[in-house]
């Protein structure tokens, strides 16, 4: 039987065609299926996590027995609220470790390994809450080591610290609240001959609303809520921090930030010029583990899959949208806009918004 060359690559390229149409048409169905099941909103389930191995204060990871004491450590690294660093994510690795350690009486201590400059007010205060919870449920010590920032939401969250350790490099502090900068375009609409329309039921529903001239008296309800939460962070550093004063919070550091021995000395951390080492050891100590005791230091991660990710809400592709993002010059992050915010941004004017 004789096959031209021509023949042979019209089969190829009819096989080829075959199997990708094949696929793609499987793809759309897969989309298709789950796509309903977004709809019909399924049934969610556990947060899923993973365990790593992290450094002990000798700088091993040596793996040891089951039974070996554990020292959980939590970096809160980043922007409090965006990304992974949000409140159900570190609850998530709290429960996990009541489900890994704790039932085991494994559990030691937890040390948070701080660098952030902050972020929401909620998600800041609902992680203050879990670790307060969980120390107080479970009696284990935590400690925080500052490796870089620990301002505003960060030192709100360390607040859960039975003592702070901070670096040579440490900065420390930002005791202040804000929401904002909201912009107003009033003025670029008029020059141009912009209108806009805003259609609300409720009495202040657009009080933020940038193409409406801005009215103190319109937001004078986010204004007390700017005072509350103030008023409530001051009340949470000066109750953890026994050196620090409301007084002297309030009238004298207000939100600003200092370098690691000017935070000792005026009571922010307990310890300046300390290292990653010390800390834990100091830590360990408080736990009752002995000087020569093994112990296993362990991160809890929170793994994400496929389907978890397709079904959050903030998932675009079920959505069918495509997002683009205007960066600006400061950390505001996108997921922030809008918020109560415990977050240190030296590009803003926070002497004027802490209240």
């Amino acid at each position: 039987m004789n096959i031209s060359r021509e023949s042979v690559f019209t089969t190829a390229v009819r096989m080829f065609l075959g199997a990708f149409f094949g696929i793609l048409g499987a793809l759309i169905a897969f989309f298709a299926i789950f796509s309903l099941f977004g709809v019909l909103k399924p049934t969610v389930t556990p947060e899923r996590t993973s365990i790593i191995l992290a450094e002990d204060a000798q700088w091993s990871k040596k793996l040891l027995p089951d039974s070996a004491p554990v020292i959980l450590r939590i970096d809160v690294n980043g922007v409090i609220g965006v990304g992974k660093l949000k409140a159900k994510n570190v609850r998530a690795q709290l429960v996990s470790a009541v489900d890994k350690y704790v039932k085991t009486k494994r559990l030691k201590g937890i040390l948070l390994v701080m660098d952030s400059p902050g972020g929401a007010a909620i998600d800041s205060n609902t992680i203050y809450e879990s670790l307060m919870e969980f120390k107080e449920r479970f009696k284990v010590p935590v400690y925080t080591y500052v490796d870089g920032l620990c301002a505003s939401g960060g030192m709100y969250i360390a607040c859960a610290s039975d003592k702070i350790f901070a670096s040579n490099s440490a900065v420390v502090g930002s005791v202040g609240v804000r929401i904002g900068p909201v912009f107003g375009f009033t003025g670029l609409m008029n020059k141009y001959g912009v209108d806009a329309v805003t259609i609300t039921e409720g009495k202040f529903k657009d009080m933020l609303n940038p193409t409406k001239p801005f009215d103190p008296r319109n937001y004078q309800s986010l204004t007390e809520l700017v005072k509350d939460d103030y008023t409530q962070f001051v009340d949470i550093v000066a109750r953890s921090r026994k050196r620090l004063s409301k007084n002297l919070l309030i009238n004298e550091y207000g939100a600003q930030v200092y370098s690691s021995e000017k935070a000792r000395q005026y009571g922010y951390v307990d310890f300046s010029g300390s290292s990653y080492s010390e800390a834990l050891t100091a830590l360990t100590k408080d736990a009752g583990l002995g000087q020569d005791t093994q112990y296993q230091v362990v991160q809890i991660q929170n793994v994400s899959t496929l389907l978890k990710d397709f079904f959050e809400e903030e998932s675009l592709l079920r959505k069918g949208k495509v997002v683009h993002t205007l960066s600006l010059p400061s950390q505001l992050d996108p997921e922030l806009w809008n918020k109560v915010l415990y977050l240190y941004d030296p590009s803003a004017d926070e002497s004027r918004q802490a209240g």
